[in-house]
């Protein structure tokens, strides 16, 4: 049985952002590239102040729920 699916939807998690594409200019992932370790940044929510304020500080129940968030 052929499909008939000939439009697609991309979603790109960097920039949170989608578009719609032909099929047909899909194309295989070379198995090298999936070897390749993750590539990210570092994010530490308890070096940024709370809304300007040198003097305040996120809790630790806080700074983990970023990490959690950013990790998974």
């Amino acid at each position: 049985m052929e499909s008939c699916l000939t439009i697609v939807e991309l979603v790109y998690l960097d920039y949170e952002n989608n578009e719609e594409r032909n099929i047909s200019e899909l194309h295989l992932l070379d198995p090298a590239f999936a070897r390749l370790s993750a590539q990210a940044i570092c994010v530490a929510l308890e070096l940024l102040p709370i809304n300007g304020d040198n003097n305040s500080s996120w809790t630790k129940k806080a700074s983990f729920k970023s990490q959690e968030d950013t990790l998974n």
